[in-house]
């Protein structure tokens, strides 16, 4: 996991470092409660044993806290839309008892383990002792309680715990068990029909399929991925140094890391920015929302499309009716392959879905260095928050566990959960008598409903042969609305960067709203690898 080592002056650069299993005291008791989340539910604390849970899990797990906190936090000043609970809270509220009181009852809601529930409980009075004790503080824990109540309760009929089933295919392209453990069913078959936190559905965005097995776009994405993304002993691999270390930087972490990583950046320029509780309390509820629907909608894509993993296909090639590929049945990847489908890329879709949120709160051009634990020495520094995202999908082909139309898809369906959330919830409201503040679900559809067929955003795969890094972080994001008071940064609009790929329509099957999607065949491929200009 990641946090903030120090707050940037004049002359310093931002640094994110990771947490060695352990949760630290904070004087921000949103970075707090982030702390305690991630370390209970992925590596455990000193006091309490790891759950190890995959992001998806843990993605749910912090959307839940953070949009109680948000819920409870803006209730005492209505600065924003209400997420799901339109709460009063009478004059003088105490907005931090209210936050962390809302935090510890959702955390203990999910996570209720005695030596969990006994971490909360102290770290809530740690809190609370620090709040003067009256009328105030008393309110504060009253309307964080109720907030929590009911968005835990709204939360236990969203499927996902419901069992579900998986129908094992053995056909070429189909996904298969990997190895090593050749599991016979992949993670969490239910993801796909958990009720989403912000889109109306899980499939909303959902691209077009991958390429056809014996198309040009399949052939060139399984040679680059086979050059590259060999372990380099048994397999040889073509990948430079920084590429291995790209791919092991962002491959080994806590089974939540995907999760910890942003919101430890989102920590650190917080804080930097000198931001409030309430600022605070609504960018990691954004943040949370955004990216538990990213998974949502990735997993959804996985199941769909159930295509296999790159260790798979090139130990089968022989059996994909592909005269350009060949076989190695000895082919084996960087990284542990994991146990789901290959198509989309999470590592992609999450990071920019994250990315996305983060630019639309600070600006997109943040410097900010990152380090790993796992890997003494080692860090990575960016420019920019959707160069991070990039950097992340794109080691996951120097890996070896996904093709790069699994990463590109994977970076358009991030930025589409990330723009729809933007548009749609966490929205400032005027004084009294002007728009209303309750930004649910219900009025999220109605305003796609008003939208449709008329501010579609534009969407498709750049070719990556022509274009930099900077012009692919920028290039069809224009519909995230900046709306902070921080200056917004330049961005490259759709019309200043190249032309983008062949895009199609197609009509979602539960809403009859017209959703662009990726068209068939339409997916460019990341060409020019090395150096990697995507």
């Amino acid at each position: 996991m990641f946090r903030s080592l120090r707050r940037r002056r004049a002359t310093r650069k931002l640094r994110v470092e990771q947490l060695d299993g352990r949760c630290l005291p904070s004087a921000n008791i949103v970075f707090e409660w982030t702390d305690l989340l991630l370390a209970v539910s992925g590596p455990g604390t000193p006091t309490t044993a790891a759950r190890n849970q995959g992001n998806q899990i843990a993605s749910r797990s912090m959307a839940m806290m953070h949009a109680a906190i948000y819920d409870a936090v803006n209730a005492i000043d209505r600065t924003h839309t209400v997420y799901h609970v339109a709460a009063q809270a009478p004059a003088g509220t105490s907005a931090e008892a209210a936050a962390a009181q809302a935090a510890h009852d959702v955390a203990v809601g999910l996570y209720n383990r005695p030596a969990e529930v006994a971490l909360f409980d102290a770290t809530l009075a740690a809190d609370l002792a620090a709040i003067p004790d009256g009328q105030a503080e008393t309110d504060g824990i009253a309307l964080g309680q109720s907030v929590a109540s009911q968005i835990l309760t709204w939360r236990a009929g969203d499927h996902s715990t419901d069992p579900a089933s998986y129908q094992l295919r053995n056909e070429p392209g189909q996904w298969q068990p990997t190895p090593p453990n050749f599991t016979q069913t992949p993670v969490t078959p239910q993801w796909p029909n958990v009720t989403p936190f912000a889109l109306t559905t899980g499939d909303q965005f959902r691209p077009g399929p991958p390429p056809a097995l014996t198309s040009a776009d399949y052939t060139e994405a399984f040679q680059q991925v086979k050059a590259l993304g060999g372990n380099g002993t048994t397999t040889p691999s073509a990948r430079t140094p920084d590429q291995t270390e790209m791919a092991l930087f962002w491959g080994i972490a806590p089974t939540n890391g995907g999760v910890a990583v942003w919101n430890r950046i989102a920590e650190t320029v917080a804080a930097e920015r000198g931001n409030t509780l309430a600022e605070n309390a609504r960018l990691f509820a954004q943040l949370n929302v955004t990216v538990a629907d990213s998974f949502i909608a990735g997993f959804d894509a996985k199941y769909a499309y159930n295509f296999w993993r790159p260790v798979t296909a090139i130990r089968a090639a022989d059996t994909d009716g592909n005269p350009d590929t060949t076989a190695d049945p000895t082919w084996t990847p960087l990284i542990t392959t994991p146990n789901h489908q290959s198509y989309v890329a999470l590592h992609a879709s999450q990071s920019e879905s994250a990315a996305q949120t983060l630019a639309s709160f600070f600006g997109d051009r943040v410097h900010f260095t990152v380090t790993n634990s796992s890997l003494p020495g080692a860090e990575r520094s960016f420019d920019r928050f959707t160069e991070a995202a990039h950097e992340a999908g794109k080691s996951r082909i120097y890996g070896g566990i996904h093709w790069s139309f699994d990463v590109a898809a994977g970076w358009h369906l991030g930025r589409d959960v990330a723009n729809y959330v933007a548009d749609n919830f966490f929205l400032p409201v005027a004084p009294s008598g002007g728009r209303s503040t309750v930004g649910s679900r219900q009025g999220a559809t109605a305003l796609v409903a008003r939208k449709a067929g008329k501010e579609q955003q534009e969407t498709g795969l750049l070719d990556a042969t022509h274009l930099t890094d900077d012009a692919v972080a920028h290039s069809s994001d224009s519909r995230v609305q900046f709306r902070d008071t921080t200056p917004a940064p330049t961005l490259i609009t759709p019309e200043e960067a190249e032309p983008i790929a062949e895009l199609t329509s197609a009509t979602h099957p539960a809403d009859g709203v017209d959703n662009t999607r990726l068209a068939p065949g339409g997916l460019s491929l990341l060409t020019d690898i090395d150096p990697l200009r995507v």
